[in-house]
């Protein structure tokens, strides 16, 4: 059986200091280095979850500047395209005067024209009724001779139509 004598209780209290030790310089230093080890692994989880919401932060705030990016590139091209809009229609207005400008100066030229060749055939025919006068005048009063003058007159101011006409 058991007998309780010293060496039982050496051994008890050899256990227990032994436990004492081993739990004050090897299981509570270690204990120690656990929950620095923990806090540590902590830190980097939240160190993670942070840069996690830093980065998602500035995805956001990524995706609002592309957005007003594309905002502001459809402001400039709407803007752009009304200046075009502006400018196509003052060269288009500008053009317009211009044509009409030169339409009627043509009118105007053509006017001057037309009525400079018929003051010349105006010109030009009293020319040649005073030249048949004349002729009517000094030379004799035969009727072939006037038919023939009035044949020649006739013949000149028909060519004379021609040639302006042409």
């Amino acid at each position: 059986m058991l007998k309780f004598d010293i060496n039982l209780l050496f051994t008890v209290i050899n256990v227990l200091i032994l436990l004492f030790v081993v739990w004050r310089f090897l299981l509570k230093p270690v204990h120690r280095i656990l929950d620095q080890r923990r806090e540590e692994v902590e830190k980097e989880y939240l160190d993670a979850q942070q840069a996690k919401e830093q980065a998602e932060s500035a995805k956001a705030e990524y995706d609002k500047a592309l957005e007003g990016v594309s905002e502001e590139r459809a402001r400039l091209m709407a803007q752009a395209q009304e200046k075009a809009g502006k400018e196509y229609t003052q060269i288009l207005a500008g053009a317009r005067e211009e044509a009409e400008t030169i339409i009627s100066n043509a009118r105007i030229n053509g006017e001057e024209e037309k009525r400079r060749r018929i003051q010349m055939a105006n010109e030009e025919i009293t020319n040649l009724v005073a030249e048949g006068t004349a002729k009517l005048v000094t030379g004799s009063d035969s009727a072939e001779n006037d038919l023939a003058l009035f044949d020649r007159f006739l013949e000149k101011a028909k060519a004379e139509r021609d040639e302006e006409q042409a």
